[in-house]
């Protein structure tokens, strides 16, 4: 499992973007491990069919784990498409709209859904760790909530989480 392989490498960030709709104990016990040994694991929240959140919308997993970073897509005008996933786990969004992206047989392609955004969350996610090394998992988990760009209601909520993922202020 990519999670378990990541901890043995003393790796620090794993992207994962796949998703399923039924929990594991395994899988669980996994990712809890990993995060208490300090890796980010980022998950991409899943692709529905409908915009608003309803149980049958919800987060996939294993984006749904509390140790996990559950990840929706915006489009590129920062708005909720309807095919991302939404829910309480959201924790942050990233562009997921029409993203050119590497495909097959050494080609791109431009392609859409919650497993485009999280890579990019993944990407300043070690850009945080780069700039801030002294920072607990904990703490920087928090710095990269509170730094995100507020969208939709105030604070946290279904459909985007804490915000847009917003790179750190280097000085």
């Amino acid at each position: 499992f990519p999670v378990t392989i990541s901890t043995q490498q003393q790796l620090d960030i794993v992207n994962l973007s796949l998703t399923g709709k039924e929990s594991s104990y395994a899988l669980k016990l996994a990712v809890d491990e990993a995060y208490k040994k300090g890796l980010y694991i980022v998950a991409a929240s899943g692709n529905h069919s409908n915009h608003t959140f309803s149980e049958d919308q919800s987060v996939f997993y294993p984006a749904k784990y509390e140790s996990v970073i559950a990840v929706g897509a915006v489009d590129q005008y920062n708005k909720h498409p309807k095919f991302s996933g939404a829910g309480p786990e959201l924790e942050l969004v990233a562009p997921g709209v029409d993203v050119y992206s590497t495909y097959t047989n050494n080609t791109y392609e431009t392609l859409t859904g919650t497993s485009m955004a999280t890579p990019y969350v993944t990407a300043i996610y070690a850009l945080y760790k780069e700039a801030f090394p002294l920072l607990t998992s904990a703490e920087l988990r928090n710095k990269i909530q509170q730094r995100a760009r507020d969208l939709g209601a105030a604070g946290r909520e279904v459909n985007f989480g804490f915000g847009l993922i917003q790179a750190p202020e280097l000085r």
